[in-house]
């Protein structure tokens, strides 16, 4: 069994409450209502909340991976998510992905969403498994390029194995180098999230 490195962490309990956490963090999208929470949290007090609008602004947080872009390229994303239950603007709540620049219009690889159908789904949009707002869920994700040509993306929810996928790379797969974190729709929260490799 091969032992991970934990690249970084985050509990988001070293930020004020109230405020973007803009030591670390770079905001893209909206940013009204997004901001450390010290209401809500799966352990210790704080959690980040993203607000994306009924009108379809997604608010995005995103963080340098810190990880090598050289081939091959491996390394583990986890984070616990709850979702809102808000009537969504975008089709998918919370959601976790990759990005070239800290911006969202820069070239991106989902890595799985919250659907407002009630399903969590992977980066080939299919089904993983029911999920319920209001409901913490700890997601893993292991990335691995190249592996025959293709990304090979692994998943676990709360320490489950759930799925292995391949599937085709994106233009400039070797140049994603920002964790994204999402709410497309209404509010989602994360807390625990660390890269490792």
């Amino acid at each position: 069994i091969r032992t991970l490195t934990v690249l970084w962490s985050d509990g988001f309990e070293t930020y004020s409450s109230g405020a973007w956490p803009t030591s670390n963090w770079t905001n893209s999208g909206n940013l009204s209502g997004s901001y450390v929470d010290g209401s809500v949290a799966l352990t210790g007090s704080k959690s980040l909340r993203l607000f994306g609008t009924a009108d379809g602004e997604a608010a995005n947080a995103h963080r340098a991976l810190a990880t090598s872009s050289a081939t091959p390229i491996a390394w583990e994303v986890q984070c616990s998510v709850r979702n809102g239950s808000e009537t969504a603007g975008q089709q998918y709540r919370g959601g976790i992905g990759v990005h070239v620049g800290a911006v969202w219009s820069s070239t991106f690889r989902a890595l799985l969403v919250f659907r407002t159908s009630g399903e969590l789904r992977d980066g080939n949009d299919s089904v993983l498994v029911a999920y319920s707002p209001g409901t913490w869920y700890k997601v893993r994700v292991k990335y691995e390029y190249p592996v025959s040509g293709n990304v090979r993306l692994t998943y676990w929810l709360d320490d489950v194995l759930l799925r292995v996928i391949s599937v085709a790379p994106v233009r400039d797969e070797t140049s994603l180098a920002y964790l994204t974190l999402l709410a497309g729709g209404g509010t989602a929260w994360y807390d625990n999230c660390s890269i490792s490799r």
